[in-house]
């Protein structure tokens, strides 16, 4: 089964830092992090899902650099790992946004990634994944939440198929 996700652009820069490690850990997840993306995707095990207009990848340049993420999206696209999603013709549902934004989630960026996903679900029921340690995905109002699935974001992206994953959790999936 292939993992339709996409990666917040905070996960994204904690993907994209230069990993320390010390002398004798076996972190190997902090290094192979980009390196364990390419390889679910050259599988065919992983798609990554973007917006046509490419907002979420400008996001990406802005937040990591252009010349930190340009080799990693010619390597993604090179390797058929990319789905271009209509976001810009999606829209969030007005029961959810209003429960999101009751919620305080509020940020664009944040928002568009919820039009990828239900651009990439198109009805369909199988889960989207977010690659987020960004705990607005969970609860904007109280970080702790980060990885709960029954903080109040989480939970209501849930109900739409729209799964919040840390990224620890994300990458053992792709093993």
């Amino acid at each position: 089964m292939t993992i339709n996700c996409t990666i917040d652009s905070v996960s994204m820069q904690h993907l994209c830092r230069p990993a320390i490690i010390k002398k004798g850990s076996k972190k190997a997840d902090d290094i192979l992090g980009l390196d364990a993306i390419s390889v679910a995707l050259q599988r065919a095990k992983l798609k990554i899902c973007v917006d046509e207009d490419m907002a979420l990848t400008d996001e990406w340049s802005k937040t990591c650099s252009l010349e930190m993420i340009q080799p990693i999206l010619t390597k993604w696209i090179e390797s058929d790992g990319i789905i271009l999603c209509n976001a810009k013709r999606q829209k969030i549902p007005l029961s959810l946004n209003k429960k999101l934004r009751e919620a305080n989630f509020r940020d664009a960026g944040d928002k568009l990634i919820v039009r990828i996903g239900l651009a990439a679900l198109g009805g369909n029921t199988p889960p989207f994944l977010v690659a987020t340690n960004d705990g607005d995905f969970w609860d904007p109002n109280d970080g702790t939440k980060s990885g709960n699935n029954a903080a109040p974001v989480a939970s209501l992206l849930r109900e739409h198929s729209i799964h919040s994953t840390q990224l620890k959790e994300f990458f053992s999936l792709l093993t």
